[in-house]
This record gives structure tokens, sequence and C-alpha cells, in this order.
């Protein structure tokens, strides 16, 4: 029965369709995993297979515009091919080792090359198809009979070297495919009919596929009992890394709590003679910076208790006291105006009164403290910091809003967790763990907070909501009577706005964004030197292009916001202007690696703190002593090159100009600069010689004519003839 209008059986055209159906589907796992080399020999064949059935259904068809001969050729062509690969593919597929000259070099010489011979040469030229199948069918058979039993002493050997147990089975299925194939020329040999040699051939495939398919499932289970144990193994390792890190990590924050502990006695003992000696000498400043960054430092070790206590779960407030809330922040809101005051911050408080909680009074102090503490921290001189405390139902809601420079979207909610600090404003300093607390100590209320930045109606800013519990006490119930223990600490050091100005010294730039730590060095140098100073790297650029006189020293911090020491430092090097002016940088950091990354950004020393003042006044007085001295080398090169002096100037004219030099007074860079003018220099030439700026030689130069009298070079070379 055939397809109508072909040549092409109905068995042929069924099993066509369903190899083409597998085809689909084996394609698509194929691509999902393209490395899968059994997957693509399995594919081929099922091509090879699929194309036979076509070619040998549909051919030889007189209907079909192709010669008839052509059409045999091809037919038998796909036949010999698809039996070609049927030996290669079952070498790869089932690892039959011994099966490795008859799939490489057997196909070729006993299939392939009687194919060519006999059907497409011999064929060709006779035009006779039945003498091409009798004699050209003959080698293939006997090389079949050859192969099915190469095949079977591979199979057995094969089985040999494997643990017994499914062998049986597998060995059944290998002769169940070779077997129809190996028939295959005698039902082409004897012509019984395309439903025959289709049904064998496409039999023998299904075998095929069925053991193909019981392969992928026991490669497959074997894959995922690998993985199983993989991911078990690696579960394990995982875990019990974990556990030693865990157990690491809870060694190192046990010695770190105990070596803090141990810093609260030395603390305890440096604080009471420091509050005693305060107490004789309050007007003494060195007395209230000490007293000052002592307090920063027992702020800062008690917050690490704090937060430790509750990562471990340890509320140690009462929370069963009954505080007047109103009250407590009136009291810290009078601490903190003499701060704001002299910062030029205007606070404005909206308070409700009488509002109670019931909640430790510590705790709200704590809470209070930071909030407004924060605030006054991040706001500019001239800024605004509300304060607003009402009810609203049962609800207490205590608002802290600023005019500061805001909090970032992104950084709203890493704000509370413990150690990230929004910026790196040293004058500021913390070490991000006032929020966490804050916030853990909200969540031990049953509350919450919120934060929004920008100020709704304002362009920056940043506000504090904290949402608590109101409490209506009982007129038999006792208030808490708080102590208020402020654990703030007022930085009230203020910088001059300038300082004179000594031609005779030389001139040091500090920046250090740390207002207290600027102030302790202007005044260790400023017996030795001329000192300025700025608060981070943008703004000492943008004050060096300002100064008439150029700094002879450099020194920075590394650690400040917008420009940091090290780019500073870099930056520095590569400016032609300002590449000659030496940079010493200090940092908190310490490691060899910190060393040399300031170096090869250019610095020419390095200091880390805690450091003593004397060493680094000395490492100050070394690197401008060098640099003075390489300077007035470079000078005097500079001017015994020149040769002759001008011809408007003889030598013992020269001489005498010289002497003069002196009794006007002139300092030791205005004597260099009258030299180089006397010589016919030009601003830009001197410059370049001294190594200064044009500004400053002009400054230089009008300087020397104010103190001689005079308006140019001619009246000044007369003046200094005598």
């Amino acid at each position: 029965m055939l397809i109508p209008g072909t040549e092409m059986h109905v068995v042929t055209f069924i099993f066509t369709a369903v190899e083409c159906i597998l085809l689909l589907f084996q394609l698509t796992f194929f691509l999902l995993r393209p490395s899968d080399q059994s997957r693509k020999r399995y594919l081929i064949l099922l091509l090879s297979l699929i194309f036979y059935n076509i070619a040998g259904g549909l051919f030889p068809d007189p209907n079909i515009r192709i010669p008839v001969t052509v059409q045999n050729i091809i037919a038998y062509g796909c036949g010999f091919l698809m039996a070609s690969y049927f030996p290669f593919y079952l070498y790869k597929a089932l690892g039959l080792k011994k099966l490795r000259f008859h799939a490489i070099y057997g196909i070729f010489l006993f299939l392939l090359l009687p194919y060519f011979t006999f059907f497409v040469i011999a064929y060709s030229i006779t035009q006779n198809l039945q003498w091409a199948k009798d004699y050209g069918l003959i080698i293939p058979f006997i090389y079949t009979i050859s192969l099915v039993w190469a095949i079977t002493k591979s199979v057995w050997i094969k089985y040999k070297e494997t643990p017994a147990g499914s062998e049986l089975s597998e060995i059944l299925g290998v002769y169940a495919a070779v077997i129809p194939w190996a028939s295959l020329p005698v039902v082409i040999y004897f012509d019984l009919g395309q439903a025959t040699e289709a049904t064998v051939t496409n039999v023998g495939f299904l075998v095929v596929t069925v053991l193909y398919i019981r392969k992928m499932i026991m490669e497959q289970r074997e894959e995922y009992f690998q993985l199983q144990l993989l991911n078990k193994s690696l579960a394990d390792k995982v875990k019990e890394r974990t556990q030693q890190l865990e157990m690491a990590n809870e060694q190192r924050t046990n010695t770190f709590v105990n070596l803090v502990h141990e810093t609260k006695t030395p603390l305890t003992i440096i604080n009471n003679i420091v509050e005693e000696r305060f107490s004789q000498y309050s007007n003494r400043e060195d007395l209230v910076i000490v007293k000052n960054n002592i307090g920063k430092l027992i702020q800062n070790v008690n917050n690490l208790f704090d937060l430790e206590r509750f990562q471990k779960g340890f509320d140690y407030y009462n929370h069963d006291k009954i505080t007047n809330f109103s009250q407590l922040v009136l009291d810290h809101l009078s601490f903190f105006s003499d701060w704001c005051g002299s910062r030029g911050i205007t606070v404005e408080a909206q308070l409700q009164p009488n509002i109670f909680m019931k909640a430790d009074p510590v705790a709200l102090q704590g809470i209070i403290n930071n909030l407004i503490q924060n605030a006054v921290k991040f706001t500019e001189t001239g800024g605004t910091i509300k304060v607003i405390l009402r009810t609203e139902n049962s609800k207490v809601l205590f608002e802290v809003s600023d005019t500061g420079i805001g909090i970032a979207a992104g950084q709203q909610d890493k704000i509370f967790e413990p150690y990230y600090q929004i910026g790196r404003k040293s004058n500021n300093e913390g070490i991000g763990l006032g929020l966490p607390i804050v916030k853990k100590t909200i969540l031990g209320l049953n509350g919450s907070i919120n934060v929004e930045s920008p100020v709704p109606g304002q362009s920056s800013g940043s506000r504090f909501t904290v949402c608590l519990h109101a409490y209506i006490p009982e007129a038999n119930e006792h208030v808490e009577k708080h102590v208020l223990n402020p654990v703030y600490n007022f930085d009230t050091v203020k910088l001059p706005d300038t300082l004179p100005y000594n031609n005779s010294k030389q001139t040091v730039l500090l920046i250090e964004d740390n207002i207290t730590m600027t102030d302790y060095l202007r005044k260790k140098l400023t017996g030795k030197y001329n000192v300025l100073w700025a608060v981070n790297g943008a703004e000492a650029f943008e004050k060096l292009r300002t100064y008439t006189v150029l700094p002879d020293l450099i020194i920075s911090d590394v650690m400040m916001e917008q420009l940091d020491g090290l780019k500073f430092t870099e930056i520095i090097g590569k400016s032609s202007e300002y590449a000659h002016i030496p940079v010493l940088l200090i940092s908190a950091k310490n490691s060899n690696n910190d060393k040399t990354r300031a170096l090869r950004a250019g610095a020419v020393e390095f200091i880390s703190k805690p450091f003593r003042s004397e060493e680094l006044v000395l490492k100050v007085d070394a690197i401008i002593k060098k640099s003075v001295s390489l300077k007035r080398v470079l000078v005097d090169n500079a001017l015994k090159g020149l040769g002759r002096p001008s011809d408007n100037l003889t030598e013992d004219l020269l001489s005498r100009i010289e002497k003069n030099f002196k009794s006007y007074n002139l300092t030791s860079r205005e004597i260099e600069v009258a030299k180089a003018i006397c010589e016919g220099r030009a601003y830009k030439e001197i410059a370049e010689l001294l190594y200064i700026s044009t500004l400053t030689v002009k400054k230089h130069a009008q300087n020397i004519y104010d103190k001689l009298s005079v308006n140019n070079k001619l009246q000044l070379i007369k003046k200094l003839q005598g």
C-alpha cells in the first residue's frame, strides 16, 4: 500500500514520521547541551536513517524529473551511507574498542568502495541495476558476517572487563540491533520489497534507540548520584568551614571585647585625673582638647559594649520605669545650645509638655543624644535643626530634622548597619555604631524609626522620626527622676581666619579635615614656619592658585572627602607649577602596603597615627632644610651658567650692587629675585629658575621696588649702586 502519488510504502512513511518527531525532541535536548557527543552521534545516525527512508521510499519514480539511474544511485547511496555509519556508531556509543579497524577503515574498503565501483561507475555505464546488485552486494554481505563476528568478540571482551550485572540484556540488545542491519544485503539482493526493507532497518534502529535511551538513563542516574555526593561533600565542607569561621570570629570578637574592656580601667584613671585638673585649670585650652577627646574615646568604648550586648540578645535596660520624655528632651537641648551657637546653627524646638513613657531614661537618653548630635555634626554654619516632640493618639512622635548634607537614597537603609558611615569626615569621627544602637533600642521598646532625605519641602537635609508608645501614669505611680549624663563632647576649637605672614620663615600648608588636629599641628609649627591650612585636597588646590607665595612643604592627611591625600599627592606630582613642593602624608593606617602606596603617589615621607609631635616637627625640619639646600644649589648652578652679566652691567658694578642688598632689609628670596632682575631676566625666567610661580615673582619684585622706593629696573640698579 503506497502513499498516493508516490512510490513510498505506508510502513516506510510511518517509520519516517515517527523518526522525524524523535529527531525534533533529540535536537532540542542537544541544543541545550551541545557538548553531549553521545547525543550528537545518535542524531547523525537518526538523520542518515531518515534520508535512507525518504530516498528508498521515493526512488525510483518515473514521475520525478530526475533520471532513474541517478535516483537509484541516490537511493542506494543513502542506504550504504547509513549502513557504513552504523559500525562507527556502535564503536563509539558502546565503547567497543576492538571495532576500531572496522569503524574507521573497514566501512570504506568493504562498503563504500563496492558501492562506488558497482552502483555508481558500473551501473552508470551498463544501466543494469540487477547486475550491480548481483555482484555489488557480495563483498558487503561477506563483510557483514565478519563484522557480526567482530562485534560479538568486542562485546564479550568489554563485559569481561566490567562487573557482572545487566550485561546480558545489553548483549541481547546489541545483537537485536546488529542482526537486522546485517541482513540488509540479503533483503536487497532478493528484492523482498520496500516494506520488508524498511521494517528490517528501522526495527534495528528502534533497538539502537532503546539501547541509547537506556544508556542515557543510566548515565543521568549516575551523574545525579555523583552530584548528590558532591553536593553532600560540599555541604559538609561548607558547614565545617562555617563552624571554623564562626569559632574564629567568636574568638576574635571575644579577644577584641576583652581588649576594649581592659581599656576601661586606664581610661577611667586618665579621665578622673583630667577632670581633677580641669576643675582647677578650666581655662587651659589643651586640657579642654584632652577632655573632649577622652570623652569621644569613652563613648566609642561604651558603644562597642552596648552593640555586643544587643547582638547577643542581652537587654540591660529596665523598661518598667516611667519617664517624662518631654523633660528629658528639654534638658538635653540645653546642653546642645552652646555647641550649636558656637557653630552658628539655629535650634528650633516644639515640645509638647508632660509626655510620659514606660521606658528606661538611659535608653531614651541614648536616642536623644545620637539623633541630635548627628544633626549638629552634618549641618553647616548657618543651618537649622528642628526638634519636635508630640503625641498622636497613643503614639509618641519624636522628630529631629536638619538642613545638612542629607543622606543618599542608597544609604538610608545601610546607616542602621553596624560600622557603616555616611562619609569620611574626620572632624565628625565615629565608628558607625550610634544609629544601629538607636534602632535596636527603639525595637526593644516596640517602636520604629524612619528616615527621610531630603526633608520634604527642602532640597537637602534629613529627618529622623521615632515612633514610640505613650503612657499615662496613675496618680500613685512613681515617675523616674533621671540624672542627666550627656555622652557627647563638643568641638569648640576655632581656627583663625588668617595668620601674620613672616617673609623670613618658610611656609607649610596643612591639609586636614579634623579641626582639632589642624589647630594642634598649627600651634606646634607656627613658631618656626608660616602655617596655612585647608580641609581637603580640593580646597587646597583652590587656595594654592590664590597664594602669592607657594608653600615649601605640604602636610596632608590621607583619608578625606572630595579629594583624599593620595590622589592629591599624585595630582601635585604631575603639575608643572607645584611638582617641586614636597608632600608629607599622615594616615591612621600603618601597614607596609599603605606606606608603599603613599610613596608611589609621590610623598617624600609617611607618618602613621598615633605619632609624637616631636617626630613630626623633626621630619618637617629635615624636609624643608633639604629642600632649601637643593634650591640654593640649583640657583647657584644656574647663576654660574649664565656666563657674563648683561652688557649694561660691569662686574665691578654688579659686585657693588650685591653688597648693598642687605642694607635695604631684603629677604634671601628677594635678594635672589633682585639679582635676576639686575641681570636682565624676565619674570617667567626667574620663576623657572627659582621654582616659584610668576605671580610670586611679581609680588617679590613689587616688594623690592617698594623697599627701595623705585619704579623700574634702571632705578633699581642706580639705587643699588649706592
